[in-house]
């Protein structure tokens, strides 16, 4: 009964831990040496008093007003009962010599400020919902105040118990020293950490909930009876602070509860009212689902009500025990509760087995991102902690609950910059992941998040709106369980400023003891409803809720990280102080343009949207009888969210249930009605039809943004879409054929990624750096070997995971961290002998390498490919070696800068131009009508090239070949003499055109020797005889030979009276004179879709499902800038290596392995119309009065006119510009009939000069 007072009066009574609860019979004080003669006195009075027993029921409150405070307590309301205490008082006043004035005897439970307040009213309920306590006095207490000094010199009091008196014989019983009131009667008090309170079991019989039977000793749990899987969920569930409470957000709140990512086992809610808990407990739903409840239902006659107004209360399906440990602030504390069906047993020293339970302990930290608010979270952790380790060391432990650890960079560093808390505040907060991992918790959203583990559909959705701008989400604000941004309860708590950043407060930590693995995290608490009262949408709180899932029958398999000697491990490298500014690495992105801007963001998300609607949305009701896809996503650097606005398109992914020649078919008609311009949107093009390894795809270009669409048959996908991507990889769902995973791997692929890193905004960061890096020293073209988008992904990806789950404690890791450790770790790793991959995925690496014919191994994460560096080649994997060596070393010195290790792409070009002494070049040129053949051919080039390396390594072991990823071609200060121009704008822009529809370009293979000793070295071997010189010059010819006929041998790429290719060793002082840039020049420009141009392209490249820079069929512009081009894509960045000699190639500079043939007749280059003017009027062979010039008006059409009356001065009214031109014809009739059209724009007709 004590404790029914005792614990509302730790919350609420000022004078809580002075005075015990009691009602006062004499009050003040007598002198202390007056005591005994006092306890004497009333000892005689209550010797001759034949009154009634003295019975007491305190069943009402009541409220003192006083000035500065208010009382609020419960007192007697049965007259009888009332004044047998006030006879008492009469006659123990009496026996002491003093008259009895009016006085209502009462308990004091809690003082208040304002009796108008909430607060105070709050107060006064709870009282009200106290059982009535009735008892028989049978003692009367004598209480002596104890003067207590304090550390600092200051005093406190204690009442403590002089003596008792009988009540009904007089009796007086004196302690030799007072001794505490908690030593007379031990009080099972939330306050006293030894006692154990039982839960409340629901009843189904009768009705209610009462408290639970603790199981004997004797009956220890077997391991066999424990489920194998639980779930434990944690939700703050906001509190209502406005008396009377409103329920209009309680029933949203029980339906988030069971939601499917929110079923659990064992639920730890915060917050929680005794009006709530009222209301939650009578659900049916609830008590099915948790029948033990830490706390009863307040409403409940014989139940008491919740200690504070804001409780943490544990609902659960197994039955438990808890105590109650109180931290260093008053109202916090930690529920700690101890589960007797739920542990592990251990074996003793004599044979027999101890069973160790599960220990869950709640937790609800001060809230705030204030000095103070971080010194009281760092204190009330740490008691709790020192609890839990000292009471429970050998136990299985779950800390669940809202944390407030503020995770939110944004929010850190601006309020240390503002100055609203102290850097060293900053750091304390940091510090407390670090105490957390020093007691080996396990956060289980990190956990869960490195392995992808499951994920439950409605947070799987969430997230994903979480990261389809990821520019815009900052370090720490992944997997937010608190969202002002998106939740308007939440904007309303905290409101405007720095601290209006998504947060991850609330967390679920474990230490299993080889009891449990986690197998799965999710959120919940996303279902709103509209809000009928107010109008708008109604949330149920302002936090997500969380939930774990955890096994309970672990087996060895299924640790995070199988200890394995195929991994490599990953040590964290802090970045040079220099280096560690986060804010300068994002400056030296920006300033090279890597990040999209608003706009562009804008843009894509707008052509993305219309491709969507053109597909999918807009269908006619054919359409939905031979059922078009329902699915498209994007996938790549766009899903990711790592692209860039100047060289990355949109990869997407059409998924359903018609063949693939159906949906290619009734797409490309549907794509053509929306170009055309009756009703049309005029913003779509399709560029061309590429057949690939891995299937069709389309080039788009929609609203202006280049796109490649594929599409992949698989009904049960896309039925199942995207709750299919949480199944196992071995799902029966995914027996597809080979060629259908392969397409689906790049969604699969992504989904795990980006569910699975630890901090997806320092990720992205880190990628862009790697990136830029990569495409600026010229090792960023997967077509030839070196990265992709892919392989920068998986790297990077397992260097993450792995650095934040061997170094729990380090705190966040930050992007220039990471992009350093990446460096470091890559430097020295081995390739020969290990494979890069994520252990967090591969538990067990059953992948059979062949080392020589795979010397690159980058394996990710789904079948049926694993191994996606299938172009390396053993040059270009001891190029990228190199290469990350050299980083490494740059990124190790203390001046290093952002700007100067990412350099300039001119610069890295240049530089490889310098680098070589001798070079394979490879000459192709192209002067065919058709642009897409053309872009084929130059595609198909540059996957052949691959193989030319290999052949240079087996037939040249000793020589190191380094292709640059990117076309080559004469700078414009050597470049042959353009013709001479009219003056006139038009005729330049004609003149322009007609020199595009020829292209020429160089692909430059630096070549140096090995040194005997090591591949790896730098230092060049000289040559020793000439005999030797001679032969690898041979050999070298020999292999360009056979390339080049390989080349010219596919006619379905290669036809010699529309293009040439040409292999030759050159000198790299033959270059320097040709003044080579890089080719910025798409080859190949938009064309209406012809037969043609959609029916007949074809790749021989496969794509790669990141690589969003290198396309399917890899030819187009290269440069600098990595700029993509519609019929291909190549990036060029910087050249690296060691200066070498190389082998002679001859006293002319260079060998030619095959003669350039003639351009067949006709196939020159087109005259210009102004050239055909000149020489219709100026050839004394020819008449200009017999001729016409057909030309387009803008609203007739195609119009004639004589070639006399045709003005070319821009002056005259009668003006037309040149570019109109679309023929000449003869006047008068052939034998057919028809006048002879001597020149045609159209069909690239000639016949004055014979060209075209």
């Amino acid at each position: 009964m004590w404790s029914s007072f005792d614990t509302l009066r730790s919350q609420h009574d000022k004078t809580h831990g002075i005075w015990p609860p009691h009602i006062n019979i004499v009050y003040p004080f007598v002198n202390p040496d007056a005591l005994p003669r006092a306890a004497e006195a009333i000892s005689t009075s209550r010797s001759q008093s034949a009154d009634e027993p003295l019975s007491v029921q305190l069943d009402s409150a009541g409220v003192f007003e006083q000035k500065f405070n208010n009382i609020v307590f419960a007192h007697d309301s049965n007259k009888d009962h009332t004044a047998l205490l006030d006879k008492l008082q009469r006659s123990i006043l009496a026996s002491l010599g003093h008259k009895a004035n009016k006085f209502n005897h009462h308990l004091t439970l809690g003082h208040t400020d304002d009796i108008n307040g909430d607060k105070h009213k709050f107060l006064v309920s709870k009282v009200e919902l106290l059982p009535r306590k009735g008892w028989v006095a049978d003692k009367l207490y004598l209480l002596q105040r104890e003067q207590i000094q304090q550390m600092g010199g200051t005093v406190s009091s204690r009442m403590r118990v002089w003596g008792t008196i009988d009540a009904k014989t007089g009796k007086v019983e004196r302690h030799a020293k007072p001794l505490d009131f908690d030593d007379i009667e031990r009080i099972g008090s939330e306050t006293n950490t030894s006692s154990c309170k039982p839960s409340y079991q629901y009843s189904p019989k009768s009705f209610r909930w009462t408290p639970y039977k603790q199981l004997s000793n004797d009956a220890l749990p077997s391991a066999k009876n424990m489920p194998n899987n639980m779930a434990v969920g944690s939700y703050n569930v906001l509190a209502e602070f406005q008396h009377p409470p409103s329920q209009a957000r309680y029933p949203l709140i029980l339906d988030n509860l069971f939601v499917k990512p929110a079923l659990s086992d064992v639920l730890v809610l915060q917050e929680v009212s005794d009006d709530f808990l009222s209301f939650l407990l009578q659900d049916d739903r609830i008590r099915e689902s948790f029948p033990y409840a830490s706390h009863g239902p307040p409403e409940q006659e014989d139940v008491n009500p919740l200690p504070n107004h804001v409780n943490i209360v544990v609902l659960s399906r197994f039955p438990f025990s808890w105590n109650w440990v109180p931290l260093k602030r008053r109202y916090k504390g930690s529920l700690i509760a101890t589960f007797p069906t739920l542990g592990k047993l251990v074996e003793t020293g004599g044979g027999g087995k101890d069973f160790i339970p599960l220990i869950l302990s709640t937790v609800h930290l001060t809230c705030g991102l204030t000095d103070a608010a971080v010194v009281s979270k760092k204190a009330e952790l740490k008691e709790l902690l020192s609890h839990l380790e000292s009471v429970y060391p050998g136990n299985p432990w779950i800390l669940a609950g809202d944390f407030n650890m503020s995770t939110s960079s944004y929010s850190i560093s601006n309020l240390v910059n503002n100055k609203s808390i102290e850097s060293k505040t900053a750091s304390a907060l940091a510090g407390l992941d670090s105490m957390l991992a020093d007691a080996r918790l396990s956060d289980t959203w990190m956990v869960a998040h490195l392995e992808r583990a499951h994920v439950a559909e409605s947070d799987d959705e969430e997230s994903e709106k979480e990261k389809s701008d990821g520019n815009h989400v900052y370090r720490g604000e992944q997997g937010a369980t608190y969202d002002p941004l998106k939740n308007p309860l939440a904007m309303d708590t905290v409101g405007q400023g720095f601290n209006c950043r998504p947060q991850r407060y609330d967390r679920i930590l474990v230490r299993s003891e080889g009891l449990f693995n986690v197998i799965g995290f999710s959120r919940f608490g996303f279902l709103t409803k509209e809000d009928e009262a107010n109008g708008g949408t109604q949330y149920a709180s302002d936090h997500w809720g969380v939930r774990c899932g955890l096994n309970l029958t672990p087996s060895e398999s299924s640790q995070r990280i199988v200890e394995s000697a195929h991994i490599v491990p990953v040590s964290l490298q802090a970045a040079p102080p220099s280096l560690s500014s986060v804010e300068r690495l994002t400056s030296a992105l920006y300033s090279r343009g890597v990040f999209p801007s608003e706009e562009d963001v804008a843009k894509r998300r707008s052509a993305l949207s219309l491709l969507r609607q053109i597909l999918i949305e807009d269908q006619t009701e054919a359409d939905r009888r031979i059922s078009l896809p329902s699915v498209l996503c994007p996938v790549g650097s766009y899903g990711l969210g790592v692209w860039s606005p100047s060289s990355s398109d949109i990869d997407c992914m059409v998924i359903g249930h018609v063949s693939s020649k159906t949906f290619f078919s009734v797409s490309s008609q549907r794509l053509r009605k929306a170009s055309m311009p009756q009703g049309g949107s005029h913003d779509v093009k399709i560029l061309r039809r590429v057949h690939a390894r891995t299937g069709t795809m389309l080039e788009l270009e929609v609203q202006g943004v280049k796109m490649d669409l594929q599409y992949c048959p698989a009904p049960s996908v896309a039925d199942n879409w995207p709750s299919c991507l949480r199944l196992p990889p071995n799902d029966p769902m995914f027996a597809l054929p080979a060629q259908t995973l392969v397409k689906l791997k790049a969604a699969r692929d992504l989904w795990f990624l980006k569910g699975s890193l630890p901090d997806l905004t320092v990720f992205r960061l880190a990628y862009r750096t790697i990136k830029e890096w990569a495409r600026r020293r010229g090792v960023y073209a997967a077509r030839f070997g070196y990265l992709g988008g892919i392989h920068i992904s998986i790297l990077l990806s397992r260097v993450h995971k792995m650095l934040v789950a061997t170094n729990p404690g380090a705190g966040p890791i930050s992007a220039t961290d990471l992009v350093v450790s990446f460096f470091a770790h890559y430097a020295s790793f081995d390739w020969k002998k290990h494979v890069a991959f994520d252990p967090h995925f591969h538990r067990e690496l059953r992948y059979p390498r062949n080392a020589a014919r795979e010397p690159l191994g980058i394996l990710g994460w789904h079948p049926p490919q694993l191994n996606t560096s299938h172009a390396a080649s053993v040059s270009s994997t001891r190029t990228l070696a190199r290469e990350f060596q050299r980083g490494s070393e740059l990124l190790s010195g203390d001046a290093m800068s952002w700007d100067r290790f990412l350099g300039a792409s001119d610069d890295t070009a240049a530089e490889f131009l310098r680098q070589y002494k001798s070079y394979v070049r490879i000459d192709v040129q192209y002067w065919g009508l058709s642009l897409s053949k053309g872009s084929s051919l130059v595609g198909w080039l540059e996957s052949r090239c691959v193989s030319l390396l290999v052949d240079l390594n087996v037939r040249l072991p000793g020589i190191h070949a380094r292709i640059w990823p990117g076309r080559f071609v004469k700078g414009e200060g050597e470049d042959v003499q353009a013709e001479q121009e009219d003056g006139k704008e038009e005729e330049e822009e004609e003149e322009e055109e007609e020199e595009q529809r020829e292209y020429q370009g160089h692909y430059l293979i630096g070549l140096l020797p090995l040194p005997s000793s090591s591949t790896s070295s730098s230092a060049p071997l000289p040559m020793t005889t000439k005999e030797a010189e001679d032969k690898t010059h041979s050999t070298l010819l020999l292999v360009l030979r056979r390339f080049v006929e390989q080349i010219q041998a596919d006619s379905r790429y290669y036809d010699e009276n529309w293009s040439w290719v040409d292999a030759s060793v050159v000198r790299g002082s033959k270059l320097g004179p040709l003044h080579l840039r890089m080719d910025e020049r798409e080859w190949g420009t938009y064309l209406p879709p012809t037969a043609e141009s959609l029916d007949s392209d074809s790749d021989g490249e496969e794509d790669d499902e990141f690589d969003d820079d290198e396309g399917v069929g890899g030819g187009g512009g290269g440069g600098g800038g990595g700029g993509e081009g519609a019929l291909g894509k190549a990036v060029a960045g910087g050249g690296g290596g060691a200066t070498a000699t190389t082998s002679k190639t001859g006293a002319a500079g260079s060998s030619s392995l095959s003669h350039r043939p003639p351009k067949p007749q006709g196939a020159g280059k087109f005259r210009t119309s102004a050239d055909v003017i000149n020489r219709l009027r100026w050839d004394p062979g020819l008449d200009s009065s017999d001729y016409l010039v057909g030309y387009e008006d803008r609203f007739l059409g195609i119009m004639e006119r004589s070639l006399d009356l045709w003005k070319g001065e821009q002056t005259d009214e009668e003006f037309i510009p040149q570019h109109r031109i679309v023929y000449f014809k003869r006047k008068g009739k052939d034998a057919n009939g028809e006048a002879e059209i001597v020149w045609d724009r159209r069909t690239r007709k000639d016949v004055i000069f014979g060209s075209g």
